[in-house]
């Protein structure tokens, strides 16, 4: 399950919840949910989802990404492009 951490975020300054707040609530530490919430840890357990969601009175579905937002993430991922320029000596 990913998490979609903008989302996350968008909630919790939408209903004008400080960080510090939110994370002692549900019993994380402050510097964790900056992870989530800048997407350095993508996958959290089904359990602080449903903390969060709690917590922000939503859906867990509401915190996760959908099928399609998970595709694009992960192609954007593996999309590399590589430029190489030949020079001969002369």
């Amino acid at each position: 399950m990913r998490l979609n951490y903008r989302r996350l975020k968008y909630l919790r300054k939408e209903r004008e919840i400080k960080q510090l707040e939110m994370a002692r609530s549900i019993g994380l530490e402050q510097s964790l949910l900056s992870k989530y919430e800048n997407g350095k840890v993508p996958n959290p357990s089904a359990a602080i989802v449903k903390a969060m969601a709690n917590y922000l009175k939503c859906d867990m579905e509401d915190l996760l990404l959908t099928k399609e937002e998970n595709s694009k993430t992960i192609s954007n991922r593996i999309d590399v492009h590589v430029y190489f320029h030949w020079e001969e000596n002369k």
